[in-house]
């Protein structure tokens, strides 16, 4: 019969093994760990790299927390404008929308009175509420200002198209204004 001592060497011959395992485990783990982690931050994305990706916009920040984007005519002049809310940290509030006393205060400094020209409809045309949503138009002899909001949040977006000056192909990520503008108008 074996010692006590020669019993413990044949009952755990693999304790060493098993320590120096874990040991390489533990080791390989934190140096996996380690490779990722400067992978993800050598891989971040510069302004170049989206750049080449997606089309670069700017945008104007008219206000804390409303930016306007501008596209442009062929000669240079601003056809359309979209303001949309966008939260940014001095923002006094962050509502998601734009209070009726901000967009009449926006709307008379992009487009003040002598630009727009006189109203051309009293009633608002083709205005409507659907599913919740609300589509006003606010039309002029020069512009159209559309407004898109929700029922219970107020208005969103609003839009400012010059009726006689298209934007300029490839100059604008929007829509084509008077194309669509064609379109509703046959659908009456």
């Amino acid at each position: 019969m074996p010692s006590p001592a020669t019993r413990l060497k044949v009952s755990y011959p693999f304790r060493e093994a098993d320590q120096v395992f874990t040991s390489m485990s533990t080791k390989s783990c934190i140096v996996f760990v380690l490779i990722f982690q400067w992978a993800v931050l050598a891989s971040g994305q510069t302004a170049e790299d989206l750049a080449a990706k997606y089309p670069v916009v700017s945008a104007f920040k008219v206000r804390p927390g409303v930016l306007m984007t501008a596209h442009y005519a062929e000669d240079a002049q601003v056809c359309e404008m979209l303001l949309e809310r966008h939260y940014t940290p001095d923002q006094a509030d962050a509502e998601p929308t734009i209070s009726p006393k901000l967009q009449n205060e926006l709307i008379a400094e992009l487009v003040p009175d002598d630009q727009r020209g006189s109203r051309t409809s009293k009633w608002l045309g083709n205005s409507f509420v659907e599913g919740g949503i609300t589509h006003e138009e606010r039309e002029f002899e020069n512009v159209m200002i559309e407004l898109d909001g929700t029922v219970y949040g107020g208005v969103q977006i609003i839009e400012i198209h010059w009726k006689k000056r298209p934007c300029a192909p490839g100059k604008s990520g929007s829509f084509d204004f008077h194309k669509t503008h064609a379109i509703r108008r046959a659908r009456q």
